[in-house]
């Protein structure tokens, strides 16, 4: 009887932690349609917008069922004109984003593999385009060879993972190998005309300088890359995870040969994002966790609920 009370109450304490991170979590709105030059982030992500890029070629409506963000990426000099936005969130030691990804047919790869795709974490500086700023990272994903994506990140520790001496700073990504725990996930293919899901889960590092910040990253909700020895922030404050990005474009800013050569359009749905660590996939795991309750105790999912919500309220 002890063993069943004491499964009974760990099992509550799991939905009671998966309701908490529910709560926080937080969905941009795109269910409200609009045409290009009509569309604001106001309306979607309700909060300051630092900066924005691209606003004008967006647009919103829904799309195989799902409210989504269409973003045209027209073609000038040489590489496709991007859409960005840079926006505050509530600063927490670590930040859970999910996305669901859409390259419609008329995707132009070009053959640079340069660019960025989708949204993604920061925090602080936010340093990017080449800035060295060591009070602030960001965490996103860029094009590989291969109409592959890949994990790519301005951390504190960037050039003593790269070797670089320049005064023009870049990102890293982890080679094939490292720190992979299914190297076959390590670098992920989009398919053109069929959702993915992308999903990174960051955690800051302890203090200024020290190794300890996390990140973990899955593709439709397989983990394929982990790293626990990260130093996102190198000084300033405490550091944390407060900013929402968009940075999504083919090519670079200035004129490449094999850049993509007409326009194309890629959409966003089931945009995400909660403070803390708990698996993005709890609900699995919960689901789990009750049916091995049942089996062991008897007690129905309605009963485990009712007891729950009374906790939880």
């Amino acid at each position: 009887m002890k063993k069943h009370f004491r499964f009974i109450l760990l099992m509550l304490a799991v939905i009671l932690l998966s309701e908490k991170s529910y709560a926080q979590t937080k969905c941009l709105d795109f269910s409200k349609p609009t045409i290009e030059g009509n569309f604001s982030w106001t309306d979607a992500f309700g909060s300051r917008i630092c900066r924005q890029v691209g606003a004008e070629r967006m647009s919103t409506e829904i799309f195989q069922g799902r409210e989504a963000l269409r973003l045209r990426m027209d073609v000038a000099g040489g590489s496709a004109l991007h859409g960005a936005i840079w926006a505050d969130v509530p600063p927490a030691k670590s930040y859970t984003l999910t996305q669901s990804v859409y390259l419609e047919p008329d995707w132009d790869w070009g053959s640079c593999n340069c660019g960025k795709l989708g949204f993604a974490l920061g925090g602080g500086s936010a340093p990017s385009g080449g800035r060295c700023w060591q009070d602030g990272f960001t965490s996103r994903f860029s094009w590989a060879p291969g109409n592959r994506i890949k994990t790519y990140l301005y951390s504190a520790d960037r050039d003593a993972r790269t070797g670089s001496t320049d005064s023009v700073c870049s990102g890293w990504s982890p080679s094939i190998y490292e720190d992979y725990r299914q190297p076959n996930q390590s670098l992920q293919r989009i398919p053109i005309g069929q959702w993915v899901t992308l999903t990174q889960q960051v955690v800051a590092n302890s203090a200024p300088g020290v190794s300890d910040g996390e990140i973990r990253v899955w593709y439709n909700g397989v983990l394929g890359y982990e790293n626990k020895s990260i130093m996102w922030w190198g000084e300033g404050g405490q550091p944390v995870v407060d900013k929402l990005i968009l940075s999504t474009s083919v090519g670079t800013n200035r004129p490449v040969e094999g850049a993509p050569i007409t326009n194309s359009h890629v959409r966003f749905a089931d945009v995400c994002y909660s403070p803390g660590e708990l698996s993005p996939f709890l609900d699995e795991e919960l689901q789990a966790t009750v049916d091995d309750v049942i089996e062991e105790t008897g007690v129905t999912t309605a009963e485990l609920g009712a007891i729950a919500s009374g906790i939880v309220t």
